[in-house]
């Protein structure tokens, strides 16, 4: 019997050892035990720079120290010592921004220089980079000393390449193919601007690209820097995911335009990584590649992840060679222009989290918007219908009172937009106010807070003047443009030819570009042949010379939100407990929509459970106003249920559930532990014994 058993302990010692060496030999990739020479290439990533060569916001004349090039300087020279086999390469949206067009028309544009200085390989050309025209982008690909630019899907009017396809560069013995290509929605957004051009497919100019570098054999690594994001955008084919699942041969993809922070997804067995905007953070790919015994490389593995720049100190070898650059940037940025007085130009937010210029008119709108009038009116018949529309940027648009400086004006406006002024009549402005008005969320019963649709971002919801306008966010999305009327209350007509100046993105994507499509509307006038021409620019003149340099928050209030119902009890509650910050606004899971729900009463009601059966509790309370006393201590018999209940929590919290936090992976894990537990004190039994017998 004890042979039996000494048999058993002996069949399991050797099935454990079996099962254990599977397990550690299935973990080993096959092809390690071909390969005789393994490197790391390490791929270092920007893209949605726009402008930012020193860490400096010339908007607001102030340090910031969360990215930008002579911060990247110092991250790029520490990772290059840790790794000398390193590419760096950037996806576009370089050139605009942050002060960016002081330089476009100089032979040396800042950003350009210190990216050559860095080492960039190659930079791939974004959207942006074609706001200034076919002529100026024509010049500005040529200004690189160094570094390579790439676009591989923009022909210019003689059919030639905007930019390369692709750039091939050895590292320590590896052929690494580089191919680059741009979104193809340029033409949508500055078709006007970029005569003669065509754009074509990067899904199919990649996959040619591959074709001839496999053909040719260029590389033995191929990746792609583009001006795309990992999602759709407007069609197909103007993503990163669809550039993956269409090429598989990429190892990976740093991609950009989306201003989004991916460490690394894989689709289709390409990485994709994307490092946010403004030289916030790096992508950093590694990829380990093996040499095979016909002498060619792969990739065997690879990863990537995206660092946060803000903690790395700015170059000063680089910040002084930048210097002359800054210090005409901020010269330009500090020249006084006027005063205003009586107010800041926006009002304080109401509650913490939800803009108060998108939920009423402000002075910002209306200076932007009076400014918009003025300079289109001597386009348009004398005594003709003018109207025009603007959307606010940012949620921190302002002008504080006091000196208003040149760069305050960029706190309002913060883009280079031009405008176009368009022949249109009355059923097609009610068309697009009603598209505008579906930013808001339909009102329900119940509701405490007015909030903002998720599938559109702040600065596509315009307000418009030249009329006088209500948004009823009870009804449904198409019916809540109510009292539509001219400023002097003549009732807005469908067939009225009608006069309307909107800036350049909007019109180019989604007014002619959609929702103006097929109506032959004729363009009237487009300040890009003017002198002056960029919105931000308007602003300033209108400020110096219609103004006398001297303006007041001045609002006409002529539309506001109109269709709900708020309690006001539990509406002055939300507000309190919102800005104390014991009620959150909703936010998306990506951040970039605020405010995309309504705060109800199932929000704050364990706040204030006095509101549910409100009382007459005016002797207690003379003001009569809910109070809030989150830290009242409790009574015995509600203080044992609360601790009932907390317990209850941090058991469900801790515990774990059946059939939701294990599965059959751990449960093989966890065996093979025990079975390895088992075969080491068999051993240890058996060793103690044989020491006995000797």
């Amino acid at each position: 019997m004890f042979k039996k058993l000494k048999g058993k302990k002996q069949i399991a010692i050797v099935v454990a050892l079996s099962i254990v060496t599977s397990l550690t030999l299935g973990s080993i990739p096959t092809k390690a035990f071909a390969n005789d020479e393994v490197k790391e290439i390490q791929v270092l990533g920007t893209s949605d720079l726009h402008g930012w060569f020193m860490s400096h916001d010339y908007a607001s004349n102030e340090e910031q120290k969360k990215g930008g090039l002579t911060q990247i300087s110092s991250l790029f020279k520490q990772l290059k010592s840790e790794n000398p086999n390193t590419i760096i390469v950037d996806a576009g949206d370089t050139v605009q921004d942050n002060m960016s067009d002081l330089f476009i028309n100089d032979d040396i544009h800042p950003m350009l220089y210190a990216m050559d200085e860095i080492g960039y390989t190659s930079w791939t050309l974004g959207n942006h980079e074609f706001n200034y025209g076919d002529k100026v982008v024509e010049k500005t690909v040529n200004k690189p000393k160094k570094m390579k630019v790439l676009c591989g899907n923009v022909y210019k009017a003689d059919e030639s390449l905007l930019g390369q396809p692709y750039v091939v560069e050895e590292i320590d013995g590896v052929r690494i193919a580089n191919i680059g290509m741009t979104t193809p929605n340029i033409l949508k957004w500055d078709g006007p601007k970029l005569q003669g051009y065509k754009v074509t497919d990067p899904v199919i100019e990649t996959r040619k690209a591959i074709d001839k570098i496999k053909s040719n054999n260029e590389a033995d690594v191929i990746i792609a820097t583009v001006h795309m994001g990992k999602d759709k955008e407007y069609i197909d084919g103007d993503n990163a995911t669809d550039l993956a699942n269409a090429c598989p041969e990429l190892a990976a993809i740093i991609c950009g335009h989306a201003h989004s922070k991916i460490p690394g997804d894989i689709v289709n067995g390409v990485l994709i990584t994307e490092p946010g905007k403004q030289g916030e953070q790096v992508s950093k790919i590694n990829l380990k590649v093996s040499k095979n015994k016909d002498g060619k490389y792969s990739v065997i593995d690879k990863q990537s992840d995206i660092v946060n720049v803000k903690d790395y100190p700015i170059d000063q070898e680089l910040n002084e060679k930048l210097k002359p650059f800054h210090d005409k940037a901020v010269e330009e940025a500090t020249q006084v222009i006027g005063t205003l007085t009586g107010g800041n130009l926006a009002p304080q937010d109401e509650i913490k989290g939800i803009t108060q210029g998108q939920i009423q008119d402000t002075a910002v709108m209306d200076l932007i918007l009076n400014t918009q009038l003025h300079y289109t009116k001597q386009h348009i018949p004398e005594g003709a219908r003018n109207i025009t529309s603007a959307a606010l940027f940012s949620p921190s648009a302002n002008i504080n009172e006091g000196t208003i400086r040149k760069c305050d004006v960029v706190k309002i406006y913060k883009f280079d937009n031009t405008l176009y002024t368009l022949k249109i009549n009355g059923t097609q402005l009610k068309k697009y106010m009603e598209w505008s008005a579906n930013y808001y969320n339909q009102y329900k019963d119940g509701d405490l807070t007015v909030s903002f649709n998720p599938e559109m971002r702040g600065y596509e919801y315009d307000m418009f003047a030249g009329v006088n306008y209500d948004i009823n966010i009870s009804k449904p999305t198409g019916q809540r443009i109510e009292n539509l009327t001219y400023e002097d209350g003549t009732k807005v007509n469908d067939n009225d030819v009608i006069y309307l100046t909107a800036n350049d993105y909007r019109t180019s994507t989604r007014l002619l570009g959609d929702l103006f499509k097929d109506d032959n509307v004729e363009v009237i006038h487009k300040t890009a042949d003017d002198e002056v021409s960029a919105v931000r620019d308007l602003i300033r003149e209108y400020i110096i010379n219609e103004k006398g340099g001297k303006i007041q928050p001045d609002v006409d209030n002529n539309w506001k939100i109109t269709g709900y119902n708020f309690d006001p009890d539990k509406r002055e509650a939300a507000v309190r407990l919102i800005n104390e910050g014991k009620v959150n606004i909703p936010t998306s899971e990506d951040g970039r929509s605020q405010n995309i729900r309504s705060i109800t009463w199932d929000d704050i009601k364990d706040f204030v459970p006095e509101l549910e059966n409100p009382k007459d509790d005016s002797k207690e309370n003379p003001n009569g106003k809910p109070e809030i006393k989150p830290e009242e201590k409790p009574n015995k018999d509600s203080s044992n249920k609360e601790n009932s209940t907390n317990n209850k929590k941090n058991n469900d919290k801790t515990l774990p559930q059946t059939g939701s936090k294990y599965g059959t992976k751990d449960m093989i894990e966890l065996g093979v532990i025990f079975l390895i537990l088992g075969a080491g004190i068999i051993l240890y039994i058996n060793k103690n014994k044989f020491k006995k017998i000797g």
